[in-house]
């Protein structure tokens, strides 16, 4: 015996295919239009593209050059002038400034410069006031030297360093006049001056130098 689906069977079976097309992206079928479904193709996928990003591992900073000293000291040039009690500063270019100090007679305003290239030194500008004083590099290359002693008192006055002019110039004051105090850069570029002698008693206080 033959058995056939009835009607609403097939009907069925031709909505559900209808809206299994119609579901993905195919056009719409009209009930009882088998053909369309067959002639209408399916739209082209569509493509999502995510951007990537490539993580970049940062440099590494180089390392300072690594040093083998054999322990041993070696002669080099002298000083133009025996002193004690003079400042010693690390010039941006490498060169050594020295300035001020004593001569075992006075006070000294002589400078000069040590060349680690030549292994000499040389004269350059003099300071204004004969003195021995801290001296601090500053960011912009110059040298600052502030108060310290001149043999006779204790100086509140202070001076630049230019090493492109080779000369010395003043600038501001300390408050209290102070001799050996201690000299130190700050990360924002300001010089702290602190401690030190004012001929009367031992200094506790400190200023800025801007």
């Amino acid at each position: 015996m033959t058995i056939r689906p009835s009607k609403p069977h097939i009907a069925g079976i031709v909505i559900a295919t209808a809206s299994l097309i119609a579901g993905c992206g195919g056009a719409s079928l009209a009930p009882g239009s088998a053909s369309s479904a067959s002639q209408s193709s399916p739209p082209a996928p569509s493509v999502v593209v995510s951007s990537v990003t490539t993580a970049t591992a940062a440099p590494t900073p180089s390392s300072s050059p690594t040093i083998a000293y054999a322990g041993k000291f070696s002669p080099t040039g002298s000083l133009a002038t025996a002193r004690d009690f003079h400042t010693a500063t690390l010039l941006p270019d490498g060169r050594v400034l020295i300035a001020g100090g004593y001569d075992d007679k006075e006070h000294l305003a002589s400078a000069e410069l040590y060349d680690p290239q030549t292994g000499k030194f040389s004269p350059t500008g003099s300071l204004a006031t004969a003195r021995s004083a801290p001296a601090t590099l500053l960011p912009d290359g110059r040298v600052l030297i502030a108060g310290g002693y001149d043999g006779k008192e204790h100086l509140a006055s202070a001076e630049f360093y230019d090493p492109h002019t080779g000369k010395f110039s003043p600038t501001g004051s300390l408050v209290p006049s102070r001799s050996a105090p201690s000299a130190t850069l700050l990360p924002d570029g300001r010089v702290l001056i602190a401690g030190g002698n004012d001929d009367k008693e031992l200094i506790a206080g400190a200023e800025l130098y801007h």
